[in-house]
Parts: structure tokens; C-alpha cells; sequence
């Protein structure tokens, strides 16, 4: 006869708990190697998003649908306005002003998003058979930073700017622009030319009168004439204040 005191019947009951939770996990994990091993037979990404969103409920996935088409649509004109062809393409569909975006709206559009949603590394999709068994750890570690290129790799669903095509835009239209330093100016001589000389060169000019290379070189000559005159004069005998031994004459 089994005992019925309330700690057998307690311990009893522990043990079945315990037995019906080891029976749960074991299916689980049956469960889990089984859509492993589904998901390995994957042959592309469509597929294995396809095995994926089998498990997102309808209302998530037409969530996933509304973002991914405003991301899309955003990108497209991105790359409108990188090529330059925006306009062309406003004018081609016929584009009325109320859905015309002009370039103030669009930066202001897509800095809202990264501030909202940062971005999706789309680049991880080029590495062979991601969604594998062999790829486990590379796919775990970007599984665990979460985000837009999670969700990607997960689902397939973009949900968030493409980082590569974000940066081609940051450098072209939001990168601030610094004014470039002036290190050139043109200065005047007093003879009418003109030259081109650093800004500093140019500043040591202030307390003195600027002279070409021309005017410098007029200068130079006439120096040397005035000079090699003088030393001529000084030469004849009754300018000279040495004899040939080098005294003083008197």
C-alpha cells in the first residue's frame, strides 16, 4: 500500500513534475535539431527566410511588409539624388508638389531614420550559407548585437538604411563642410605687375613697399653699377689712402 502521508504524496508528485518537464525539453530539442536541420537544407536566403517567417504571425509580418516599403522607397530616392537623376526621374513620372522630395526633405528624412533606427549592414548577406550549421558562431554573434541586421539575417525584412549606401550619402550631403584657409593672394607692385604670393609672405609687406622680381632685379643692377663706379674712382692715385707697401699716405 503506498504511503499517503502529504510528503509521499508531495515527493510523487515532484517526481511526475519532474518527469513531464525532462520529457518537454527532450521534445524541444527535437524539435529545434529537426528546424536546424531544415533550415541547413536551405539552398539561398529566400528559402531560409521562407522557414523563418513561418513563425511570425500575421500581424508582425504585415508590420515587417509597411516598414521594409518605406525603407525601400527612401533608398530609391537616396540614389536618385547621388546620380544626380532625381529631377529627371520627378519629371519623367510626372511628379506633382505635393510628392515631389526635395533635398532638404530627404536629408532631414534620413537623418530622422538613422537617429530612429541606425543602420542595416546588408554586407553580411554576402558571405556564403549564413544561415548554416557552419556559419553557427558568425551568425550567433550578429543574432546577439540585434537590430536592423538581425532582423535581416533572420527574416529577410530591411527595416533600416543600408550602412554602405547611408555613407556614400553622409559624404556627399551631410558631412559639415569646413571653409578652406586662403594661402594665396595677389599683390601689386609699384611698376603695375602683379604677383601671386603665400597670404604670410604677403603680410610682411605691410610696413614696406612690395617689389617684383623685375623692379628687384633694376635695383640690384643700378646698386652694382653705382657701386663698381665708386670703387673705379677710388682707385685713381689721388684717391688712394695706402702707398704699395700699405701705409697710410700723407
Amino acid at each position: 500500500m503506498k504511503d499517503q502521508s502529504p510528503e509521499a504524496v508531495a515527493r510523487r508528485a515532484a517526481d511526475a513534475q519532474r518527469k513531464r518537464d525532462e520529457r518537454a525539453r527532450k521534445k524541444e530539442v527535437q524539435a529545434a535539431a529537426a528546424s536546424q536541420e531544415e533550415l541547413n537544407a536551405a539552398k539561398s536566403f529566400p528559402e531560409y527566410w521562407a522557414a523563418q517567417r513561418v513563425n511570425l504571425t500575421e500581424a508582425q509580418r504585415a508590420g515587417f511588409e509597411q516598414r521594409e516599403d518605406y525603407v525601400l522607397d527612401l533608398q530609391h530616392i537616396m540614389r536618385l539624388y547621388l546620380e544626380g537623376q532625381y529631377e529627371a526621374e520627378a519629371t519623367r513620372l510626372g511628379v506633382t508638389a505635393e510628392g515631389y522630395v526635395s533635398l532638404d526633405d530627404l536629408k532631414a528624412a534620413v537623418a530622422e531614420e538613422i537617429a530612429a533606427h541606425s543602420v542595416c549592414e546588408a554586407v553580411v548577406l554576402v558571405v556564403p550559407k549564413l544561415w548554416a550549421s557552419g556559419e553557427k558562431d558568425l551568425r550567433e554573434a550578429i543574432m546577439a548585437k540585434g537590430g536592423a541586421t538581425a532582423l535581416l539575417l533572420q527574416y529577410g525584412y530591411r527595416t533600416a538604411l543600408d550602412g554602405f549606401l547611408y555613407e556614400r550619402f553622409y559624404q556627399k550631403f551631410l558631412m559639415p563642410r569646413t571653409e578652406s584657409q586662403q594661402t594665396f593672394t595677389t599683390i601689386t607692385c609699384l611698376c603695375g605687375a602683379t604677383s601671386s604670393i603665400s597670404v604670410e609672405v604677403a603680410s610682411l609687406y605691410t610696413a614696406r613697399i612690395f617689389r617684383c622680381l623685375r623692379c628687384l632685379d633694376k635695383e640690384a643692377t643700378s646698386k652694382a653699377a653705382v657701386a663698381k663706379a665708386l670703387a673705379a674712382e677710388y682707385r685713381v692715385p689721388e684717391n688712394t689712402l695706402y702707398d704699395d707697401w700699405g701705409r697710410l699716405k700723407l
